[in-house]
C-alpha cells in the first residue's frame, strides 16, 4: 500500500525516475472503506489530551475531513516530488552540487 522508503515514491523498481506520480488509488479506496473507523481512532488519540481551548480541532467532523483529504494531500506532494528531483538532478549535473 505505502512504500517503506521514500525512494519508491520517486523511482520505478528499475531505478529510473518516475515519469508520473505514485498511484495513491489503493490508499484512497482503503480510506474510503474505513474512514469512520480511522476518524474515530484519531479522535480517541487526540481529543482526550488536547488542550481544552483548542478542542474544536479534534471534533469528529474536523478529524473526518483530515482523513478524507489524506490521499489527495499525499497525491499533491508526490506530484511535486519528481519535478523537484529532476530540478536537483539537472542542477547537480551542471554545478556538480546537489
Amino acid at each position: 500500500m505505502l512504500p517503506g522508503r521514500i525512494s519508491a515514491y520517486l523511482f520505478e523498481p528499475t531505478g529510473q525516475l518516475r515519469t508520473g506520480p505514485f498511484d495513491v488509488a489503493p490508499l484512497r479506496a482503503l480510506i474510503a472503506r474505513y474512514c469512520s473507523d480511522l476518524a474515530a481512532h484519531m479522535q480517541s488519540v487526540f481529543q482526550d489530551g488536547w488542550p481544552a481551548m483548542d478542542q474544536e480541532v479534534t471534533t469528529a467532523e474536523v478529524l473526518a475531513q483530515h482523513v478524507n483529504r489524506m490521499a489527495d494531500e499525499l497525491d499533491a506532494v508526490l506530484t511535486r516530488m519528481p519535478t523537484e528531483a529532476r530540478c536537483r538532478s539537472s542542477r547537480s549535473m551542471w554545478t556538480g552540487r546537489p
